[in-house]
């Protein structure tokens, strides 16, 4: 989804689409590296419960994400993270039509953004 992000923006009927990927790298000594650690568990360690139920094994899911929470501790570490993010802008209310994104956006006469990060998805309206 997040690559194609733009197109399915296009597809959608916006107007005035960007899309593009954003970087993140943070490693042992910068001190970035903690927090964005700590960002990316908080997401990530509350999915390991349902992904145990999809039928992946808990115990290497929990040993992934203790491995993860001691990055900052070690003498070599680094993480990298590619997200996609796309605006786009239609003045066409079109509410009542199918909505787009699976339901995440609609055309609602106003801009709006939308980040996708990794296989989750956010999505939100921005009032101007």
């Amino acid at each position: 989804m997040a690559r194609a992000l733009g197109a399915r923006l296009v597809a959608a009927g916006f107007e005035d689409v960007a899309s593009g990927p954003m970087g993140f790298h943070y490693f042992t000594g910068d001190p970035e590296l903690a927090r964005f650690t700590n960002y990316l568990l908080g997401f990530l360690e509350p999915m390991v419960p349902r992904l145990a139920e999809l039928g992946f094994e808990e115990a290497r899911l929990r040993e992934g994400v203790a491995a993860m929470r001691a990055l900052p501790s070690l003498p070599e570490a680094s993480v990298t993270q590619f997200a996609f993010r796309a605006t786009a802008r239609t003045l066409v209310d079109t509410r009542r039509s199918r909505p787009t994104l699976g339901g995440l956006l609609w055309r609602c006469g106003h801009d709006a953004i939308a980040c996708f990060v990794g296989s989750g998805a956010l999505a939100r309206r921005v009032w101007r």
